[in-house]
């Protein structure tokens, strides 16, 4: 399970800190179809070389899932990106028979007897079909699929910083997770991760919501630097959310327990707070993704070098003192501190931003 856990998170590193990288700048700067093909190349460059990386060092721990993500750690990235192309700026019917040619492939495929049992292999095949069905998609809409470093759609200095950003936002998370697994009390992890998995679904939505997002909060840009749109986007982002949530809340013990076991009863007690907290995350959101439309790439790596260890800190803290409800009150303080620095930094960068003009020049 340790190792699934670690090659798990080698595919969501690969694939976020491309997206980073290339997609969430282009999405930001409303590139046109020509550049968006071409941005392709920056994406395979990038990707190599991190397969590359995970794939050495799974080899030289003998962490088998790392080794298969490195294998077809190009393949994710690039399935990743022609989604965003093609649901963002093209046809999000390509998007649609990605994700179908991907079930029809692996579902039959692990109940055959060579494959059912076998971990690895699962997980292999799971990423054989992304690959697939990346590349296919990638084909069908002209995406570049040759490395290069000329001719690239976002400049070198701008992905390195989104690149830092994303590492100390998903590697805080991950240390925290790590750090409180190894000093605090199992209280702790079971009853975060309980809840996790709980509002997992919410999060999964949330987190897809932002690539389409930036672009709008871009062509809004152009027309005005009101905050009206983002605000309201927001907003309806709680009112979706927020019925889920209380459903999630008033989940009977019994369907609590089928699901998480005897991690229910720890969970239900923080359940109700990190839900609120899942809330403030979305309200977060949307100024986070107004920070990638304004181009403001200097502006978020400060805020984001500032914010993550606060938040390692507070949080391990909290779970020393005072157990997991502590923890969780943490978790939710840091949710809450973001949402203000957020909202009050975007605010701060549209009253200087000039519609149009403020896409060419991105704010600092």
């Amino acid at each position: 399970m340790a190792q699934f856990a670690i090659g798990f998170a080698g595919f969501l590193a690969i694939t976020g800190i491309t997206r980073a990288m290339v997609s969430d700048p282009s999405a930001a700067r409303l590139v046109d179809q020509p550049k968006l093909r071409l941005g392709g190349r920056q994406v395979s460059l990038y990707s190599l070389g991190f397969s590359i990386l995970l794939l050495s060092v799974g080899v030289l721990l003998d962490q088998y899932f790392l080794v298969v993500v490195g294998v077809f750690g190009h393949a994710a990235a690039i399935y990743d990106y022609s989604k965003f192309a093609s649901t963002v700026f093209g046809r999000p019917r390509v998007a649609v028979a990605q994700e179908t040619f991907k079930t029809l492939v692996f579902i039959p495929a692990i109940f055959a007897p060579v494959i059912a049992g076998n971990p690895v292999l699962i997980f292999a095949i799971w990423l054989m079909a992304t690959a697939i069905a990346g590349y296919a998609g990638a084909l069908s809409q002209r995406i570049s699929l040759l490395p290069s470093w000329k001719n690239l759609q976002v400049p070198i200095h701008e992905s390195a910083s989104y690149a830092l950003d994303y590492l100390l936002g998903a590697g805080t998370t991950q240390a925290t997770t790590f750090v409180l697994g190894g000093v605090a009390s199992p209280q702790v992890n079971a009853s975060i991760r309980g809840a996790g998995t709980l509002l997992g679904p919410i999060t999964m939505v949330a987190t897809s919501v932002q690539v389409l997002i930036i672009p709008f909060l871009s062509r809004r840009l152009r027309m005005s630097n009101d905050l009206g749109p983002a605000a309201n986007v927001s907003i309806t982002l709680g009112i979706v959310a927020l019925p889920l949530a209380v459903a999630i809340i008033l989940l009977p013990d019994s369907w609590g327990t089928a699901l998480l076991g005897e991690t229910w009863q720890l969970t239900k007690v923080v359940l109700p707070i990190l839900a609120v907290e899942l809330l403030a995350t979305l309200m977060t959101n949307v100024p986070f993704a107004g920070h990638r439309s304004l181009g403001a790439y200097k502006r978020t790596l400060i805020l984001r070098s500032i914010l993550a260890p606060t938040a390692l800190v507070s949080i391990v803290s909290a779970a020393l003192l005072g157990g997991y409800v502590w923890a969780a009150y943490a978790i939710l303080g840091n949710s809450l501190l973001g949402v203000v620095t957020w909202w009050v930094s975007y605010r701060g960068l549209m009253k200087k931003a000039v519609p149009a003009e403020n896409l060419e020049q991105p704010a600092k």
